[in-house]
């Protein structure tokens, strides 16, 4: 793990601190479509069809994403398993995690 991912996650870790980190397929879709997301993370072992969804979600509303690579330190850090998709609603973190990040 690179020391990029470390920040990440560290930024996502003091995200759910701050209380706006949204996680789950479900809860991410609609906090997209009400425009509160300000970045997406989908982690890279994510089904196909899952992440084709959100990043055409990102791409049609200008949304930053980044595909992460380590599903499995995500899942410890939030404390959940199976955790396919997070969406940030910080504008602040997401720019600190973007700039850190590999984003699109």
């Amino acid at each position: 793990m690179t020391s990029n991912d470390d920040k990440i996650l560290n930024l996502i870790s003091l995200a759910k601190k701050a209380g706006v980190v949204v996680y789950g397929h479900e809860t991410c879709k609609t906090s997209i479509t009400k425009d509160k997301i300000s970045f997406l993370i989908i982690t890279n072992d994510a089904a196909y069809n899952t992440k084709k969804k959100f990043v055409n979600m990102c791409e049609y509303r200008n949304i930053k994403y980044m595909i992460f690579d380590n599903s499995d330190k995500l899942e410890r850090i939030l404390g959940r398993n199976n955790i396919k998709v997070i969406g940030i609603t910080d504008a602040n973190f997401a720019s600190e995690i973007s700039k850190v990040g590999r984003c699109k």
